[in-house]
């Protein structure tokens, strides 16, 4: 089809601003209008639902969907700029594969047929709109060497989003990452940059016919009840973070500086979070407390989501640890992983002659399920039991 004949269209239905504002994907009004095949010269339109639109349709209502998001390039962040990017190439190419199939489809069809009748007259758009979708996902991909697909994207994404929480990366002992109600608080792709609560943000959206997270977060954030959870700045670490002296778990009231050396005091706390990271450091929180944004505070806050050794819980009288368990909704550690948090707090030389172990094993009685608190007096009673559970799965 010419540009001429282009022009000549949306001369005759539409408005000199329409096609000035016209960027090469027609919205689902226009597309229903082009899409509708012609009986003959000037003769009524037939209607188009016999005409195998209905994937095209639902992919291009997905686009202008998703497109309605507004960025502001000055405040989101690139990973998130990135993302949207990435997730407007990818329902294009969409388009682009219904598009593909659809004309190969009208190449099966009988020829002289009225089917086949119908089909010829919507091709030329079907081809148009086909051309400008993967013209827009090229340039949004900025590949012009080897043409991406939305299987390519889409992998992509995930492998992106398996490195922020940390799936595929290894520590000083084997890592717990977010449980997977969470995985939507943890901000993967800059889909909720204000850290919504991860298991109500879930709901929410579920319940909302948004595809995508990253939409639905930008769309309503104003409306969104779940409530924000803080994440900590790597700057502010220190102000959680625990170290050992003599044995005990201190706090660092001021931090080492080129006028002084680093200032520490002993623990008392009870049922206060605790985390050991990757790297074997370890950190502790009240856990209710607010942030400075007036933010919740859970096990998450610490890692920004990221997998850990364990989280749970400590009680602490004047530096020595007297219990620990692996109580974390976030987190939701196993046996093994409190096994293996104990191993660090050992190289750290932490006394646990006095500590105490919680495990609380969830147990079914009958149709019920209750959960069970079992107390561990040392780390070899707590490696049997975690043995014993390994074998009865």
């Amino acid at each position: 089809m010419s540009l001429f004949e282009f022009k000549l269209v949306y001369h005759k239905v539409g408005t000199k601003n329409q096609l000035m504002d016209f960027n090469g994907i027609p919205n689902m009004e226009w597309w229903e209008f082009l899409t509708t095949p012609v009986a003959g010269f000037l003769q009524k339109k037939t209607p188009r639902t016999n005409c195998g639109f209905a994937n095209i349709d639902k992919s291009l209502a997905s686009y202008w969907q998703f497109a309605a998001v507004e960025l502001n390039e000055n405040t989101e962040s690139s990973m998130a700029l990135q993302r949207y990017k990435d997730i407007k190439a990818t329902i294009l190419l969409d388009i682009h594969r219904e598009c593909n199939d659809w004309i190969r489809e009208t190449g099966a069809l009988a020829t002289g047929t009225a089917l086949f009748k119908a089909h010829k007259s919507c091709l030329p758009w079907v081809t148009f709109l086909m051309r400008n979708v993967r013209l827009c996902a090229d340039f949004l991909t900025g590949d012009k060497v080897k043409a991406p697909t939305a299987g390519h994207l889409r992998w992509k994404m995930l492998k992106q989003d398996i490195h922020k929480l940390g799936m595929l990366k290894k520590g000083t002992k084997p890592l717990k990452t977010l449980d997977s109600h969470y995985w939507s608080e943890a901000n993967l792709g800059g889909s909720n940059p204000e850290h919504f609560k991860g298991d109500s943000l879930q709901d929410e959206w579920q319940k909302s016919d948004e595809k995508y997270l990253f939409a639905f977060t930008r769309k309503n954030v104003n409306d969104i009840k779940a409530y924000k959870v803080h994440y900590v700045k790597k700057e502010d670490l220190w102000k959680y973070q625990v170290v050992v002296q003599g044995g005990k778990l201190c706090s660092i009231t001021a931090p080492a500086t080129k006028f002084g050396a680093l200032k520490l005091a002993p623990i008392t706390c009870k049922g206060w979070l605790f985390i050991v990271l990757r790297n074997g450091n370890l950190y502790a929180s009240m856990g209710q407390e607010k942030g400075d944004d007036d933010m919740h505070f859970h096990h998450s806050s610490i890692p920004a989501g990221g997998a850990v050794i364990m989280a749970g819980a400590i009680d602490v009288e004047k530096g020595q640890l007297m219990i620990i368990d692996g109580c974390s909704g976030h987190y939701k550690p196993k046996t093994a992983h409190i096994v293996n948090a104990l191993e660090v707090l050992e190289e750290h030389g932490v006394d646990l002659t006095k500590t105490q172990i919680d495990v609380f094993e969830r147990v079914q009685f009958g149709t019920e399920w209750t959960i069970v608190p079992k107390r561990f007096k040392n780390r070899a009673d707590l490696k049997l039991y975690a043995k014993e559970q390994k074998k009865d799965k």
